[in-house]
């Protein structure tokens, strides 16, 4: 007996033909996406009857989907009969017709994508909005995938709420949940051997560390997400045709990867381990050996510097004196290395003054773990890293876009800063950033920071005393902007 199942709808919305569902055909949302908080679209010559445009709905699909008609959160997932060649296919085409990427059908979500297009997309990276691949590669790629597209949406959502809340809510959290929903399906597959979906994973996991950042999420959440990206990453790499057919693609996933990854070592829920260190090397030999150089969207130019976080965040602090006597003679090299680093000249002064505020948080890291672990004053040396970042922030504009990638030097240099003048020049450049981006990580990060010039005093600070005050609270975040 043949199978019913396995035959696709010719009636009803787009949505349910695809999930092979039985649709009731209310209108706007049928009973089905309602039930299941999936966006309901109809054929645009839909009339309630079937009829013989109806029969070729997988044409039908894909002219929807290169127009961003956008049906249930695991469409692409579940889509498991086109390989990799036809995906690919599928990007370059959309590259191709770029005019037909940005149309959206509900209203809610037309909104986000403007406002994502216009706001979101230049507050996330510091180039500039002709040049942002956040917009360049990251929307072709929600024209492909479903799954990012919500991921996209979700992440415009957030941010629209934490500087108007309640106004698009619950269309942030249906396209919150669809991208979670086809998250959870994709990493099920990818489990099961479907590694074709590495990319769009990969990329929905690195949206959604974002996301949580511009929440000001304090659990964790953007650990479990980078977490998945740590175990998709090696699938990318791996693909060499996809490295060939798509390196804007590529380098975007790179940058988008490595800046996380690095920064992430900072306030991991227990000390950065070797593991970290190592995926952290694999990313950048894999950035030196593409052909395609990095776009600086989120690295700046300070590449090289970015390497070093992680080892400059571990430190002798698990008792193993094999591995304490290690890190103290790493951290004297790697310090070498940090203070040769010489930013390239044909980047922006505002470009090459972030750098050296990078290069100076790190090396007020390093110092610390140098030093003698009983002595807990500021060293002098300590001391000018922190009054030249203090006298290079000044130099920098709240409006440049370089300041999207400063939440993390803000967040070290902060830890030494015990004068009051020290501590009102970050507070005050946090405060005109928050007003600027309206991310939740750098209220929570303005909020840490006072608690921890609020406990110090010049005779018993310590470095790490924005952890402490992290761990203390039940505090667990990436610092991204």
């Amino acid at each position: 007996m043949t199978s019913r199942a396995s035959v696709a709808p010719t009636v009803g919305c787009v949505t349910c033909r695809h999930r092979r569902k039985k649709c009731d055909q209310r209108k706007p949302t049928c009973k089905a996406c309602e039930r299941n908080i999936l966006i309901c679209v109809y054929p645009q010559n839909a009339v309630g009857d079937a009829g013989p445009s109806h029969k070729t709905t997988a044409a039908e699909l894909q002219e929807s989907r290169t127009s961003l008609v956008k049906t249930s959160p695991s469409s692409h997932i579940l889509s498991s009969s086109r390989g990799n060649e036809d995906r690919r296919n599928s990007l370059q085409q959309l590259r191709r017709t770029p005019n037909q990427i940005l149309s959206l059908t509900r209203p809610e979500s037309s909104f986000l994508h403007d406002h994502y297009l216009n706001r979101t997309a230049r507050m996330l990276s510091a180039t500039y909005t002709g040049q942002n691949p956040f917009v360049k590669v990251l929307l072709p790629l929600a024209a492909w995938s479903d799954m990012i597209l919500q991921g996209v949406l979700a992440l415009s959502g957030v941010h629209f709420e934490s500087q108007k809340p309640a106004n698009h809510l619950v269309a942030t959290y249906e396209h919150l949940a669809q991208a979670l929903r086809g998250l959870k399906y994709g990493l099920t597959r990818f489990v099961s051997g479907q590694t074709d979906l590495a990319l769009e994973l990969l990329v929905t996991t690195l949206l959604f560390c974002f996301i949580e950042c511009v929440r000001g999420d304090t659990d964790g959440n953007a650990f479990l997400h980078l977490n998945a990206a740590r175990h998709l990453f090696p699938s990318i790499l791996q693909d060499m045709a996809l490295t060939k057919t798509e390196p804007e693609t590529i380098s975007f996933l790179l940058e988008y990867y490595t800046y996380i990854l690095s920064l992430s070592s900072f306030s991991l829920p227990s000390n950065p381990d070797a593991f970290l260190a190592n995926d952290v090397e694999l990313a950048f030999e894999a950035v030196s050996r593409f052909e395609k150089p990095m776009t600086g969207m989120l690295l700046g130019c300070a590449h090289e510097l970015f390497t070093v976080i992680p080892y400059a965040m571990t430190g002798p602090d698990d008792g193993d004196f094999e591995t304490s006597q290690f890190c103290h003679i790493d951290a004297s090299t790697l310090r070498q290395k940090v203070l040769s680093w010489s930013p390239p000249q044909k980047y922006s002064q505002n470009w090459i003054a972030a750098g050296r505020l990078y290069q100076l948080a790190i090396l007020l890291l390093l110092e610390d773990r140098i030093r003698n672990p009983e002595s807990y004053r500021v060293e002098e040396t300590s001391h000018t890293y922190i009054c030249d970042f203090v006298t290079l922030l000044q130099t920098i504009t709240v409006g440049s876009t370089i300041t999207t990638t400063l939440c993390w030097p803000l967040a070290v240099a902060g830890s030494y800063a015990y004068t009051t003048e020290h501590q009102r020049v970050i507070n005050q450049y946090l405060t005109e950033m928050i007003a600027n981006y309206g991310f939740g990580n750098l209220s929570q990060l303005q909020s840490l920071l006072h608690n921890v010039w609020d406990n110090s005093s010049r005779e018993s600070e310590k470095t790490d005393t924005l952890l402490a005050t992290m761990k203390k609270q039940g505090l667990t975040r990436i610092l991204l902007a």
